[in-house]
């Protein structure tokens, strides 16, 4: 194994920077997600999820036509990713379960964890996945299980990541699992289910866990930051468009009101009718849910990667639509420093920007950065990324110091480079190359970074579970909507690749964690695969070996002093969960409630965020 020796420089300079000026226990961790390392998808019982289909049946949907099937081999090698880990020196691991791993038909018979990274079991998937309501009860049996098995040591939990990035599974036919094409209505129930399933399952945890276990709860959201392409009203007015509809109204149900935004309703609302539909497209939450989801959160978790500039919509969307809804058109500065992603440039000041408005518009709440990273081609003189998280980290630096920011947590995308969705293996993210080497580098002594973070706080990095995972159909996980999405349609993948090896993380867990400590972050953000857990996504049948491969790598992460940060659902929704409606059911809330309870049970005792 070679050592990148300009990310060591980095990551020792954060190291002196943490001990010097963050908080004392603000924690850096790095992040996965099962899919997306884990690799055996077919092994010990894992079932079925929506990745390994389509990756499977389309690999044309991914860019090179890869899958996660082995990914970083993480569920063989994860004595050696926690190494690595503890290499790094991080205090926290986030990484996501497999639901399919745990319940391989999806249904129930200091880590950081995520529930649900986005490789929901194919037989959930197979029962409309997400967009069926009834999903958030199926993914509350989940979750119990979950904290039944590993919440004596998993102390942070993540119930999903990213809701909105998930839903444009439903947008259209060929792309994100599961390939639903119902723009501006499934889109809308699974972000409704989601919601109502990450406040069941947060109500579960209090009542049935909270008093033993401590555990902190979250849920990750996705938030660039849309900055107004000129001074001018027009402008101005899309920029509150852009926030309200991508980033309020997910966070405000959870964090604030219970509700969604009324500019929200009464845009979504008035284009329903004049569309001819008899009510909103959006669905409804009735009074008694505002008040159970309002207040559903520990902390904050953000997701945030660029900015863009915005200015009024040109009306050539899809009708109906998210984006027809909110008549908002973006663009980049051509001055800004590029990546991988095309979608993607380097800014760093929009992150700042980021903070300072959930600052203001939620009072302040304790917020982790749960993935903040950039991608490049493979390059072994990486001082890309250098650049990016020196420039980003200092933002984020200047927002706790001079702007009050209740920061306390940053968590680097990705520990290792993996299966990246539809982008396949095209696009590296990881501090570590996929052949666990890290990437060597030469370059000229950067920048110093002269403000102080407070003493306690915290690095980490990320993963979801479809992402790295791997091992998409081995040990019991069931099929999930990615898996479904890439072997289906791999022409909908950039690279026609799928997670059904990814990063092998399923079995090479340990090496991810030394990995994981090389690098010298505080906690590893990492997803649950539902489809792991609960193959079905339903509480009756719960896959051990599963649950066996979060608990020891949990412990393994805990053992090289790296505290997990779990998101319970990371987009991998169980096939079968799917197959029912998926988040447009009305009973998925419960599900939900149900796969968080168990994953409270199973890992709350250690996973406390």
């Amino acid at each position: 194994m070679s050592t990148i020796f300009l990310l060591l420089i980095t990551f020792t300079t954060i190291d002196r920077i943490k001990c010097q000026t963050f908080p004392p226990e603000f924690m850096f961790g790095v992040a996965t997600a099962s899919y997306q390392v884990e690799g055996a998808w077919n092994y010990d019982g894992k079932g079925v999820n929506i990745w390994d289909t389509l990756t499977h049946n389309h690999p044309e949907y991914i860019k090179d036509g890869s899958n996660g099937d082995v990914a970083a081999n993480s569920y063989f090698k994860y004595e050696e990713d926690v190494q690595l880990m503890k290499q790094l020196g991080v205090n926290f691991y986030r990484f996501s379960i497999s639901w399919a791993r745990i319940l391989p038909n999806g249904h129930i018979n200091q880590p950081v964890v995520t529930m649900f990274h986005w490789d929901l079991p194919q037989t959930l998937q197979d029962i409309g996945g997400l967009a069926n309501i009834y999903m958030a009860d199926i993914f509350v049996d989940y979750a119990r299980l979950l904290l039944e098995q590993f919440g004596d040591r998993v102390k942070w939990w993540i119930t999903f990541n990213e809701p909105a990035i998930y839903a444009t599974g439903y947008t259209k036919a060929k792309g994100f699992a599961p390939t639903i094409n119902s723009p501006g209505v499934g889109d809308y129930l699974v972000v409704h289910t989601i919601i109502l399933a990450h406040a069941k399952t947060y109500h579960m945890y209090k009542e049935n866990f909270g008093n033993s276990q401590q555990g902190k709860f979250g849920i990750s959201f996705n938030c660039d930051w849309y900055e107004p392409k000129t001074n001018s009203t027009e402008d101005i007015e899309t920029h509150e468009r852009a926030m309200q509809f991508y980033v309020v109204s997910l966070s405000r149900n959870v964090c604030k009101e219970g509700d969604y935004p009324e500019l929200v309703k009464e845009i979504i609302a008035s284009k329903s009718l004049a569309q001819g539909f008899l009510k909103s497209r959006l669905p409804k939450f009735s009074a008694l849910e505002v008040e159970y989801i309002k207040g559903t959160f520990d902390f904050f978790g953000l997701n945030h990667y660029t900015t863009l500039l915005v200015y009024p919509g040109q009306m050539k969307n899809q009708v109906p639509s998210l984006e027809h809804d909110h008549w908002v058109s973006t663009t980049m500065d051509p001055n800004w420093p590029g990546t991988a992603g095309e979608t993607r440039r380097v800014v760093p000041w929009g992150i700042r920007k980021v903070l300072n408005w959930i600052k203001n518009e939620y009072g302040n709440p304790p917020l982790i950065i749960t993935e903040n990273g950039v991608a490049d081609e493979g390059e072994h003189n990486d001082t890309k990324r250098i650049y990016y998280y020196t420039h980003y980290i200092d933002e984020v630096l200047r927002s706790v110091v001079e702007d009050n920011c209740n920061v306390i947590g940053y968590t680097a995308w990705s520990f290792l480079d993996n299966f990246e969705w539809t982008s396949g293996y095209t696009q590296k993210f990881g501090l570590y190359h996929k052949s666990f080497g890290i990437q060597s580098q030469s370059c000229s002594t950067h920048s110093s970074i002269t403000s102080k973070f407070k003493n306690d706080f915290k690095f980490g990095v990320a993963t979801a579970a479809y992402q790295v995972e791997g091992a998409w159909n081995e040990d019991g996980k069931g099929p999930n909507i990615w898996d479904t999405l890439t072997h289906n349609h791999p022409n909908y993948i950039e690279d026609r690749s799928n997670g059904d090896d990814a990063a092998k993380s399923y079995y090479k867990y340990k090496e991810d964690v030394q990995l994981i400590k090389q690098l010298g972050v505080d906690f590893y953000r990492f997803s649950i695969s539902w489809a792991r857990i609960l193959p079905k996504g339903h509480i009756n049948e719960v896959n051990q070996l599963g649950i066996d491969y979060y608990d020891k790598f949990i412990n393994e992460l805990l053992n090289n002093g790296i505290q997990p940060v779990v998101t319970i659902f990371h987009w991998d929704l169980p096939q079968a969960l799917q197959d029912l409606g998926g988040l447009a059911s009305k009973f998925f809330v419960d599900i939900f409630v149900d796969y968080a309870r168990l994953l409270f049970a199973k890992y709350g005792d250690r996973a406390k965020n």
